[in-house]
């Protein structure tokens, strides 16, 4: 099971929390994962619950765009520069930082309220800078809790093998908690309409919705066409199995387009890449809004937008 096929999703203690795996990096920049790692983590995503269509409150009519960074409870784009710790910016900064501070209705731009992503890097990297399953970061963050950067201190201080010294601190830490961690398969219409009901309302009817963690690699960016909704923006199209990098949803937008097979139209109900099916995997309209965290000179700001098609495809 492709990584880009499938959204974990987490309940806080004091919160509902959804992830989705994805990258915005470019294949090229990054080491292998070695074959013995993707396969643990396939046993790992494969012990995930599912949420099913019909088992979780949706709306039938949502809103054309949702854009959760706006809120004052995220952290904003946070640099993993130079350590390879994109799934833990993601899980634990982004979006672990995010649904905390939106329990507690808390700045998440502040020090205390934000949580460096090395505390649940470093638990798991063996000492040296390489990459870390989001899936052993969740693992921490359900049984340890995160430390507050308040308490962490500037990631240099720490880098890759120190740790903060301080009882407290780490007794604090297990007071930022989540409960449990559930999935939302992404390659269906019904799966990419259950994550915009997330992103909209946590499935709860709330005024506000949560982030989505997703990793995968993808290729580089296009730019959305003039005369098209948010023209100039980016936009990715396609993406690879190869899930070695971690990026965060913070909403969608259904108007978005990209002509994709140069017929001079944006369409969403014609078989476009001539399997014989018109499905999800046809659509030029419509995508997800996404934050990485290896340049804030990527694409806009370190924001940019992926198609639904693109995650739907094997």
């Amino acid at each position: 099971m492709y990584l880009n096929h499938f959204f974990p999703f987490l309940l806080p203690i004091a919160s509902l929390l959804i992830t989705l795996t994805a990258s915005s990096q470019i294949e090229n920049d990054i080491p292998m994962v070695p074959a013995s790692v993707r396969a643990y983590d396939s046993l790992l995503f494969s012990r995930i619950p599912l949420v099913e269509p019909g088992s979780v409150r949706t709306l039938k009519s949502l809103p054309v765009s949702v854009d959760n960074s706006i809120h004052p409870w995220f952290a904003g784009f946070t640099l993993q520069s130079p350590y390879w710790a994109c799934l833990q910016v993601s899980s634990c900064t982004y979006m672990f930082g995010y649904e905390i501070n939106r329990a507690r209705g808390l700045n998440g731009k502040l020090p205390e309220n934000t949580y460096p992503f090395l505390y649940t890097w470093t638990f798991f990297n063996h000492g040296i800078n390489t990459g870390v399953s989001s899936f052993h970061s969740f693992h921490l963050l359900q049984n340890q809790g995160a430390m507050n950067r308040t308490d962490m201190g500037p990631d240099s201080l720490t880098a890759y093998t120190g740790w903060p010294t301080g009882y407290n601190k780490y007794y604090d830490a297990m007071k930022n908690r989540i409960r449990k961690v559930r999935g939302i398969r992404v390659d269906t219409e019904e799966g990419i309409n259950l994550v915009k009901n997330y992103l909209n309302d946590h499935f709860t009817g709330s005024s506000s919705g949560g982030l989505v963690h997703f990793a995968t690699s993808c290729s580089e960016y296009e730019v959305l066409p003039a005369g098209t909704p948010e023209a100039g923006h980016h936009v990715v199209t396609a993406l690879s199995s190869n899930s070695s990098h971690g990026f965060t949803t913070v909403g969608y937008n259904d108007s978005i387009r990209i002509d994709l097979n140069n017929d001079g139209m944006y369409t969403n109900n014609l078989d476009i890449n001539e399997d014989g099916i018109v499905d999800i995997r046809d659509w030029e309209i419509g995508g997800f809004k996404q934050i990485e965290s290896y340049n804030a000179y990527y694409a806009d700001d370190g924001y940019f937008y992926l198609l639904y098609s693109a995650i739907a495809r094997d």
